[in-house]
C-alpha cells in the first residue's frame, strides 16, 4: 500500500480530514525534532528515505509466520484503522 492509500483509509475511517502530506524528510525531520530528540529524527528520517528507496515488502514466508506468533489470521489495514479508530 502506497502512504496516500493509508493516508484515504484513515480520511475515511475518521470522516476526513486526513490527507498525505508529501515525501519533504527534510521538513519531517525538522517537525519531527520539535517532539523527540534530534538524533532520534533523523534516524527515523533515514529509515524513512531506505522505505522510499526499497519499499517495505514482506518476505514469502511472513504471513504464515506472523499468523503462527500471533495465533490467528492477518487482518486487513483498514481492519486494524477501524479498531483503532473506535479505541480512540
Amino acid at each position: 500500500m502506497t502512504v496516500a492509500e493509508l493516508a484515504t483509509i484513515w480520511a475515511s475511517v475518521l470522516g476526513g480530514g486526513v490527507c498525505y502530506g508529501g515525501d519533504d524528510l527534510a521538513a519531517f525531520e525538522s517537525q519531527a525534532a520539535g517532539m523527540m530528540p534530534g538524533w532520534m529524527a533523523h534516524d527515523f528520517r533515514l529509515m524513512l528515505r531506505a522505505f522510499h528507496r526499497f519499499g517495505l515488502l514482506p518476505g514469502k514466508d511472513s504471513r504464515a509466520i506472523f499468523e503462527a506468533l500471533i495465533g490467528h489470521p492477518l487482518r486487513s489495514y483498514r481492519a486494524f484503522a477501524e479498531e483503532g479508530a473506535a479505541s480512540w
